[in-house]
């Protein structure tokens, strides 16, 4: 998990989160910051969580027996949406027999804040337009709870889930293709070569 965003509805009637840790370490130490711009992260406790009053950043030191630190992960606050990034990566037909001339292109759809952070609060509309030999043959959002049948088909728009979308794109094996994003005032285009 890369970021820390908690919104009034998730903490209990005192103001505390619930934070779960998964280890296989004797121990774990929590340590928070109380605001974005501090650098010192101040110690939650071991093994037992103490309360927990942090907006800004999480780290999660593992202990072992010696009560030494041998791991760390941090969490941290993910800002604004400030812009989309696209990446692909390709399924090519490798079978000697097929005779399609198409190959199948899987664009990530990420927003991210101006720290290249997920923006995981973020599940605004993204509208999409393809030019090129190519077609977009389906969206999704990783939502299963998402009813919007139209994220099965080849539409041209899908929500973000938790700052994430992902474009299927049937293109020509001979020419190249781009992908037009545009989000609210965001927008990030990708040009694919063969």
């Amino acid at each position: 998990m890369p970021t820390w965003n908690l919104n009034e509805d998730q903490l209990d009637s005192k103001g505390n989160a619930l934070v779960v840790c998964y280890t296989n370490a004797k121990s774990v130490e929590l340590r928070a910051k109380k605001s974005v711009d501090d650098s010192d992260y101040i110690s939650l406790g071991t093994k037992k969580f103490n309360t927990l009053k942090s907006s800004a950043g999480l780290r999660e030191y593992n202990v072992n027996s010696d009560e030494n630190a041998t791991g760390c992960n941090e969490l941290r606050k993910a800002g604004e949406a400030s812009k989309i990034s696209l990446s692909k990566y390709q399924y090519k037909n490798n079978l000697a027999v097929s005779s399609d001339d198409y190959n199948l292109y899987y664009i990530n759809v990420d927003i991210k804040d101006e720290n290249d952070l997920i923006a995981d609060t973020y599940d605004g509309n993204i509208e999409l337009s393809i030019e090129g030999n190519a077609q977009i043959i389906g969206v999704d959002n990783g939502n299963s709870s998402d009813t919007d049948k139209s994220k099965y088909s080849d539409t041209i728009q899908i929500n973000a889930f938790h700052g994430k979308a992902l474009v299927i794109v049937k293109a020509s094996k001979e020419s190249a293709f781009s992908l037009y994003t545009q989000s609210g005032n965001l927008s990030s285009y990708i040009e694919v070569q063969n």
